[in-house]
């Protein structure tokens, strides 16, 4: 073969892969059974990060505000995170509303 190479194939991750979708206000985590399909079980609400009216001040899209909830979340516990867009100019209006969010966030809680 080319190379004199030879295919090598695994399914190792060293950190597992959590699958979720979120819906209705809850998020589902996909739980696979050996018997059957594939499925999607609730496991909690999204989060209430920022309030409503941090989302408005910040005029954070509508279709925006569950993922900059969640987002917010893992910031919030120190975590990273990465958000998968369509484009780059919805990556960008995404970060630039988050960056907005957090800014109206803070300083109301400064102001406290």
């Amino acid at each position: 073969g080319w190379l004199d190479a030879r295919l090598f194939v695994t399914n190792y991750r060293p950190v597992p892969l959590a699958e979720h979708v979120v819906a209705d206000g809850a998020v589902f985590a996909k739980n696979e059974t050996p018997r059957g399909p594939a499925g999607f079980e609730r496991v909690r609400g999204v989060p209430e990060t920022f309030s409503e009216d941090d989302l408005n001040a910040a005029e954070v899209p509508l279709g925006d505000r569950v993922a900059s909830q969640l987002i917010a979340e893992a910031a919030n516990e120190g975590y990273s995170c990465l958000a998968f867009c369509p484009s780059r100019n919805k990556t960008e209006a995404l970060a630039l509303a988050l960056a907005r969010a957090f800014e109206v966030s803070l300083l109301k809680n400064k102001a406290v």
